[in-house]
């Protein structure tokens, strides 16, 4: 795999993203062999309930592709329940738009778990990255959200 033929800001040339496109290890070490790597992590809260996400994201064509993958995910328990039935969206958008929802399979258990998605899409050398996370509770399950915005360097 290679970055796509793209220019930043243009929509012509760019490959269809919408479909999964998961990225194996071996993958996001080839792509982004050469690029300078950043880190992130978002966090998202509703009261007392707590998520996390780590993920690294980098850029090709000169901000015409932004490649991002999720490494490990957090939530908290504070009621010491260690429910397993959480929900997280990820996602993240510029001139395409990829993403993945997990429903009801993901612990809430104060521990980094890993969790290893992510894609690529085309860029206009500004990109959004988002996360969902749905903490689950005996009875009416709470939500929390975040974004961020990265621009090309």
């Amino acid at each position: 795999m290679k970055d796509k033929d793209a220019t930043p800001g243009s929509t012509k040339n760019i490959e269809n993203v919408t479909e999964k496109n998961i990225l194996t290890s071996e993958e996001i070490d080839k792509l982004s062999k050469g690029a300078k790597t950043y880190e992130g992590i978002l966090i998202a809260d509703n009261r007392v309930y707590r998520g996390q996400i780590k993920y690294t994201y980098w850029w090709g064509n000169d901000g015409g592709m932004f490649y991002c993958y999720a490494s490990h995910y957090t939530i908290n328990d504070p009621d010491g329940f260690s429910r397993h039935k959480a929900n997280i969206h990820f996602s993240f958008d510029s001139n395409q738009w990829w993403g993945i929802d997990y429903p009801d399979s993901m612990r809430q258990d104060n521990q980094w778990n890993p969790w290893r998605v992510g894609g690529y899409i085309g860029a206009n050398r500004r990109a959004r990255v988002y996360v969902r996370f749905v903490f689950d509770l005996p009875f009416a399950d709470v939500s929390g959200e975040n974004s961020i915005y990265y621009t090309y360097p």
